[in-house]
This record gives C-alpha cells, structure tokens and sequence, in this order.
C-alpha cells in the first residue's frame, strides 16, 4: 500500500515477558534478552497478522527462526519431489537437518595441538553413544561423529562405546595425540565407557558395531636414545573384546621417531623393554567375551615394537588387507592361538626382525610384499640377516605367493619362511611350493659342459636337506636323449646320487655323482669327449 504518514516511531522497553501487542511501527526493546520487535499493525492496513515481528540482531536465534528445510535438487535441473507430490513436500527443520551429522567440536574439542581434547571427545561419544546406557534399541540417538582436520591432543584414552560411528578427514590430517606417558590412545569400551575387564559389569552392552575411518592415533613422540631408559611405553589403541569392527585408512603411530638408527629399539631382547604394539588385540583376565571379525583396510603400523599384536583362543576372523608395517622390530605377533588370522597384499618394509611371526596355527600370509625385513634395518642388499622374514612355530599356517627382495646371503642364513618343522604350506611365486617338510622347487634349464669332469650340478646344505628326488629330462645334440629322477640320500656326513633313467637309444654320455664339502654335498655330472655338444638338462 501507499504510505500515507510519517510519524514520529515510538518504542518501548522492559523484559522480553512483558512485551505487549506494539502499535504499527512501533519498536519494542527487549532489555534481558537483548531482542528488537516492532509491531505488524493491523490487517486493514495490509498486515498479514496481528503482532509482533523480531528484528534480527547478534542476539537472535537463527535456527529457530528457519523453521523449515525442504531438499529441492535443483542441480539435477528440476526440483525434486520430496513428498506424494510437488504440492506436498517433505519439510523438516532446520535443527533437524543440521543435526543429521555431528561434529566433535560442536561439543567442545578444538583440535588445535595445544588445548586438551580428551574431555570433549569422550564427552561427544558418551552423548550419543552411551547416554541411554544399555538399551541396544535406540538407534535414533546415534549419529557418525566427526573429527575435522587437526591435532586433537588427550591426556587419558579415548574411550570408544559400542555402534560408534568415527569419520576423520584422512592419514595424518585427523590426528589424535596422546601426550601422557604410559597411556594409550584409545580404547574399545562397553555401553558405559568401562573399560578392560570391567565390561559387560552392570549389564552393559559389549563392544560391538565400530566403524572408525580416516584417523591417525599417534603416541608422545618424544623417545630417541637409549631403550634403556625406555620404561613408560604404551600400547596405541588396544581392543579386550569386541565383534564387528572395522578400521579402514587409519594411522597407528608409536612413540619412537628416530628412524636413522636402531637406538629406538631394543635389539637384543625388546620385550626387556618394551613388549607393547601400535595395536593390541587380547582378553585380559576377567573379562567374558570373545573377539569376532576385526579388520584392517588401507591402515598403517609403525614406530614402536611391535605393529600389532594379537593373543587369546577367544580371537576369531582378524584379517589385515592393504595395510603399511614400517619401523617396527617385528610386524605381525600371534600367540595364544587366535583363530583364523589373514594378512593380504600388504607390505612390510624397515622391520628389523621377523614380518610375520605366529605360534598359533591357521595363520595365512598371502601375496604380501617384503622388502627391508630381518636383516636388521640394513636394506634390501644385506648379506646379514638377524631372523627369518615369516617364522611359523605351530602346524596349518600358509605363506601364499608372497613377495620377498633379499639376498640369497640372507636367505641362507635364515630362510625366507621358517616353519620350524611344522607342517606349514608355502608357495614362492617362480621358485617353489612347501608342504612342511617336503618342498618341490619350480622347474629350471642348465648346461652340462661338453668334454668336462667333476662339475657342480646342483648344492644342497646337508643341515636342511637329507634327501631329493631331482626329476630331469636332458638332450645332447639333436640325437642323444634320456629321462630319469636323481634320488639323492644324505646321512652321517655322507651322500649318494642314484640315476633311475631311460634313454632314447642313442646314451647321451652323461653322469652323475657326489662330492661332500663341509655341510654342502655337491651334485657333479661328467660328459665324455666325442660328441661335440654340450648336453642341456631342463629339471
């Protein structure tokens, strides 16, 4: 409508309680709640409704203000249909919509590398993860929490409930640092944050349903110089019970930072030391309750003794896919016999000891990839080696078409996959196939020197080897041939080679015999004049 008058504007003041009904234009000023009203005037003057209209000011409620949120899509090019039709959509509120997704720092975490965090990140997780206590059925409250990009320090452990839900914004760009000596990082804990062998106690829910992705739990790194002095180690994250919980692109860092020599380690005996790990995964005493289906996707294990550590019967289904083990005295422990343990297409580098090492039976290594392990952080190249690359010390275990960069110096001082007697499967991509005892090595070509006497064939170290059966099939020129197994039998510092052969008719002129030198027995071959051909033997 047309303005008819101006007029002086009036206003009032007092408690927002004692608002009256403002005349048209009028102001009315809130004192307690800091608020500005002004009157709509009267619907024959073109006012919608009688009332009163907030002004908005840095006092003002926003959200409340937006009562409803509608999706519209118009990316898409047209609007969405959120309800039975475009007449009726699906409206909810903007509170609503916004608490669809949660943020620790809405409950007081910065995340700034200096403020203490611990308080505000256990706080989040107990509101919407543990605030109705035991009760399994209230799945409304529970939200993904989210850890923006920054250093979150804490000063106890994170105490992670069951169904909990954690989102970082990658590897080393969410960190979670715990800053206090002998302290873990975090924790799997029961309905109501208790933690070890005080779960399940008040009829609390166990660990269960944890999804954590994108974060990176990281110790003090503060330890370099003598491991001596190294008396307040801690395990990073630690689970005593749990089913159902997966970890994928997430970092467990130890506290040991200098990577330029072995200071940081024990060598001689780190469980003297330091028996702790990057990840820990066991029953302690008291507890009740078994471990079912903890996996590891795309995660990274390093500097401290041990990347993960698993032990207790009540550990089933633990498989690791894709995953970094570096700077560790030894990659993978199992002991105690957890049940079906699956390391795949993971690599293993800077491991001063063993990369996989297992006293439980059922442990499968599979075409992972091994480069600087068991050679004392010495590279690739060594020619020392300090422990085999996968040591299996129980039956049932497997190393399938793994991958290992080594030295044969190394591989003889200790071999690549040490089983110990047991009967253990292995298979060596291109080299050979291991059924405990019995091994069967892929398939080779060699020339036999024409007109020569007392050549080496083959070696064996009578210390591993007691017998072979070498099947061969061999030419000499384009008429002589024959076909036949070397049985070699090793004992008392002794051995013999039996030829078992038969011929084409046409005797190529070779053979076979042994020559002991120190714990080596030599195959040797002789070739008799006359032929001018060397003989190729293809075994």
């Amino acid at each position: 409508m047309a303005i008819v008058s101006i007029s002086q504007i009036k206003h009032r003041r007092g408690n927002l309680e004692d608002l009256p009904q403002l005349a048209s234009g009028e102001l009315g000023w809130a004192i307690d709640a800091r608020k500005l009203y002004i009157g709509n005037g009267n619907t024959k003057e073109g006012a919608p409704e009688i009332g009163n209209t907030e002004i908005l000011t840095e006092y003002s409620d926003i959200i409340a203000l937006l009562t409803a949120y509608t999706y519209k899509g118009t990316d898409a090019g047209y609007t969405v249909s959120t309800g039975l039709d475009a007449n009726s959509p699906t409206t909810r509120s903007i509170q609503q919509k916004l608490d669809d997704f949660v943020n620790v720092k809405d409950f007081g975490a910065t995340g700034d590398g200096t403020t203490d965090d611990t308080d505000a990140i256990n706080r989040a997780l107990y509101e919407l993860y543990c605030r109705d206590g035991n009760l399994i059925s209230n799945a409304a409250v529970r939200r993904a929490l989210y850890f923006p990009a920054g250093m979150y320090i804490v000063s106890d452990p994170v105490l992670i409930p069951p169904y909990a839900t954690l989102r970082g914004a990658g590897l080393d760009c969410t960190v979670i640092k715990q800053i206090t000596a002998s302290t873990v990082v975090a924790k799997v804990v029961d309905s109501l944050q208790q933690e070890d062998a005080a779960q399940g106690n008040n009829s609390a829910t166990m660990s269960q349903y944890i999804e954590i992705n994108g974060i990176t739990f990281k110790q003090a790194d503060t330890l370099t110089g003598d491991p001596a002095a190294y008396t307040n180690i801690e395990d990073v994250f630690i689970i005593s019970t749990g089913l159902q919980i997966a970890f994928a692109n997430c970092k467990f860092e130890g506290p040991f930072v200098d990577h330029s020599t072995t200071n940081y380690i024990n060598l001689a005996n780190p469980d003297g030391v330091s028996n702790k790990a990057c990840f820990r995964l066991n029953s302690p005493t008291g507890i009740s309750g078994a471990s079912y289906n903890v996996t590891f996707r795309n995660c990274e294990f390093s500097s401290h003794t041990y990347g993960i550590t698993l032990q207790d019967t009540a550990v089933y289904n633990v498989c690791m896919d894709q995953c970094y083990f570096s700077y560790l005295y030894s990659g993978v422990n199992v002991d105690t016999d957890p049940v079906g343990v699956r390391i795949t297409n993971s690599l293993f580098n800077y491991i001063y000891s063993q990369g996989i090492y297992s006293s439980s039976a059922g442990v499968v290594s599979a075409f992972n990839t091994f480069l600087d392990v068991g050679v004392n952080f010495l590279g690739i190249a060594s020619t020392t080696a300090v422990s085999p690359v996968i040591e299996y010390d129980s039956d049932d275990c497997s190393s399938i078409c793994d991958y290992f960069v080594r030295s044969s110096t190394a591989q003889a001082m200790y071999p690549n996959v040490e089983y110990n007697d047991n009967a253990v499967y292995t298979v060596t991509p291109g080299s050979r196939i291991q059924y405990g005892n019995y091994c069967e090595e892929s398939g080779r070509v060699a020339t036999l020197t024409d007109n020569t006497s007392g050549n080496t064939f083959l070696t064996f170290d009578t210390t591993k080897v007691t017998g072979a059966f070498i099947d061969y099939s061999l030419t000499r020129g384009t008429t002589a041939a024959k076909t036949g197994t070397l049985v070699l039998s090793v004992f008392n510092g002794n051995a013999t080679v039996d030829d078992n052969n038969t011929d084409n008719g046409s005797n190529p002129q070779v053979s076979f015999s042994t020559n002991v030198v120190g714990s080596d027995v030599d195959i040797t071959y002789d070739t008799t004049s006359g032929t001018g051909n060397n003989a190729i033997i293809k075994y």
